[in-house]
């Protein structure tokens, strides 16, 4: 289970190192924001992939949270 565990934890860094890179100079965010990120891009990825309607719902989810959050 530990090396399941393990291999899954480096799998998971060089993902994001990868996406770091990809991202280039875009500001850095604080380690949770990113994870939060990560877990976000991940979820609406399986999403995307088990429903093939689900693209415009997912915007709609995801333009509501942005005006949320300029909101303040």
């Amino acid at each position: 289970m530990l090396d399941r565990l393990s291999a899954l934890g480096e799998r998971i860094n060089r993902w994001r190192r990868a996406s770091r890179e990809e991202r280039g100079d875009r500001r850095k965010l604080p380690a949770l924001v990113e994870a939060a990120f990560d877990h976000l891009r991940e979820t609406v990825g399986k999403r995307l992939d088990s429903d093939a309607e689900a693209e415009a719902r997912l915007v709609e989810i995801l333009a509501r949270a942005a005006t949320e959050l300029q909101r303040g």
